[in-house]
């Protein structure tokens, strides 16, 4: 057995192996605050372990090193600063709030969204939005956590660390915006879930190392940061649930690239602050880069995109979803958009027969198709190259074709199946796009929704299949029984029903069905010959 020392954490003493001992402070299992009474290094006195010597190389390991300054006080002047540059912008904006309402572009390009981070290319947004608010009780929410996130992990990474956290938060945050929303974000919500997915990732990395007094600060005991943030996420209609999301990862991903530089030697700290840098300018760098990039990928920065349809003129244009979102939608004209862009830099739409055509200004471009019109106008002299570069993409996608109409129609029908109209609507479409197949089979599924929408149904089916009866699910014992079912009073059901018999069925069956037609009287002429079809004789008159 090896030498044995006293060792007095927290008032309790214990025996503890002298070789043991130092293992435990390599990996922070007894930490610098414990005393120990061992006389060839302590005398006859107890003395703290970061006062011994001879433990001066287990106390430089990274795991105690990072123990002991979570157990020293320290100023956190990094988040104070922080914290003073928010409180300082909001007095600005709360006192110069004119400013920003009389000029909606200015504030629109100091916001963080699709539209003027991407599109007009406000690279400097993200770092604008988190210093704006909507009001002093959005202020106030958000400093808090701001506060308090911020201190916890400045205490654990550093100054540098903790810049690293706010860039990730901040690029983590704009991308989610850009990505998934749909209106333009400001406040300091986003550099809030930040700072707590750091706070949880610094637990969740260092767990072990970190003080078992302290270990409910961080990881899995952020549960008591998370309750307020939630509750304040939830509580507000307008909050960016994107950006709350995308900054909480950027501060889990931050902390996970950071080279932790509290935790080695002093020796090395400098290089590691460095590094700690040169991930927060990799993160600053981000939305600029992606600014850049932006005009020369107009097909990305409009993905997803929708299709406005004008059903009378059969012409459709691809926008970004955000700019034909319904809920915007100002008018019933199928080529409104919900947001066409700031004054002077908006696109307009326009379909026209032609004739009124200069009515609606001078056209940047136009599409055309049996003398109806698109056309597209903007003011190219103002527009950002990313803006311009999505204008010119979206009217590239102008077309006139049944198959625009029979994705938009399947589309619908698909996120409504039990919607009656849409199942019409989509088998019309296919119909006319030639999609035989789909058409039958629609209207097949159509007649389930009740007696009027199948007999409905049945008549287009019928009319479909006596033009092309070799089309799957063209049943010619689903048509006798329609025939058997329906008097010769539904015009349009009989009239194409008997012709599509004349091709596979005896022409003396056909002639039955003629003659039931005859009795009722409602024919012309044209519609009996039409019926009997190939059992007609040649040269026969009605």
């Amino acid at each position: 057995m090896g030498t044995r020392a006293e060792l007095r954490v927290d008032g309790e003493v214990s025996l503890i192996d002298i070789v043991e001992l130092e293992e435990a402070v390599r990996r922070a299992e007894v930490l610098p605050d414990a005393e120990l009474h061992h006389p060839p290094w302590t005398g006859e006195l107890w003395r703290r372990i970061d006062d011994i010597v001879a433990l001066r190389d287990a106390l430089d390991t990274p795991s105690a090193r990072l123990a002991a300054r979570l157990l020293r006080p320290g100023r956190a002047w990094a988040t104070a600063i922080v914290v003073g540059v928010l409180i300082l912008a909001a007095g600005a904006q709360f006192w110069c709030g004119d400013v920003l309402t009389a000029d909606p572009n200015l504030l629109r390009l100091l916001s963080v969204g699709w539209e003027p981070t991407l599109v007009d290319g406000a690279w400097w947004s993200p770092w604008t939005a988190v210093l704006l608010h909507e009001s002093f009780v959005h202020l106030l929410g958000n400093l808090v956590i701001v506060a308090y996130c911020g201190w916890r992990c400045e205490r654990a990474v550093g100054a540098t660390g903790l810049l690293a956290i706010v860039t990730g938060s901040l690029t983590g945050g704009a991308l989610a915006i850009v990505a998934l929303s749909r209106l333009p974000c400001i406040g300091a919500s986003v550099l809030a879930f930040g700072l707590w997915g750091g706070q949880f990732a610094i637990g969740w990395r260092y767990g072990a190392v970190i003080p078992e007094r302290l270990r409910g600060y961080y990881g899995a005991g952020t549960v008591l940061v998370a309750a307020p943030l939630l509750a304040w996420s939830f509580a507000n209609p307008h909050v960016s649930f994107a950006g709350h999301l995308g900054g909480f990862g950027g501060g889990i991903i931050a902390v996970f690239l950071l080279p932790l530089a509290t935790a080695v030697p002093i020796g090395r700290r400098r290089g590691a602050q460095r590094r700690a840098l040169a991930l927060s300018a990799l993160f600053s760098a981000g939305t600029p880069g992606l600014c850049k990039l932006a005009p020369l990928a107009p097909v990305l920065l409009a993905f997803p995109s929708r299709t406005l349809l004008d059903a009378e003129t059969r012409i459709a244009i691809d926008v970004p979803w955000r700019m034909a979102d319904p809920e915007t939608k100002p008018s019933a004209d199928p080529f409104a958009l919900g947001t066409a862009g700031p004054a002077g830099q908006a696109l307009h739409l326009a379909s026209t027969d032609g004739s009124d055509r200069a009515a609606v200004g001078p056209a940047r471009s136009t599409f055309e198709h049996d003398g109806n019109v698109l056309l597209a106008t903007w003011d190219a002299s103002s527009l950002s190259p990313a803006r311009s570069a999505l204008y010119e993409h979206i009217v590239a996608t102008a077309r006139c074709e049944p198959a625009a109409e029979l994705a938009l129609t399947r589309r619908q029908y698909r996120e409504a199946p039990h919607v009656a109209a849409r199942a019409q609507a989509y088998a019309l479409a296919a119909d006319l796009a030639g999609d035989d197949a789909a058409a039958v089979r629609t209207y097949a599924e159509l007649e389930a929704f009740g007696a009027e929408w199948a007999r409905v149904a049945a008549r287009a089916r019928v009319r479909l299949c006596a033009l092309r009866p070799h089309i799957d699910g063209c049943s010619p014992a689903w048509r006798e029984g329609w025939l058997d079912q329906e008097s010769p009073a539904d015009h349009e059901l009989w009239l194409f029903g008997v012709h599509w018999a004349s091709r596979d069925r005896p022409c003396a069956e056909v002639w039955r069905r003629h003659e039931a037609m005859v009795q009722f009287g409602n024919y012309s002429d044209i519609e009996r010959r039409f019926a009997l079809g190939e059992c007609a004789p040649e040269g026969w008159e009605p």
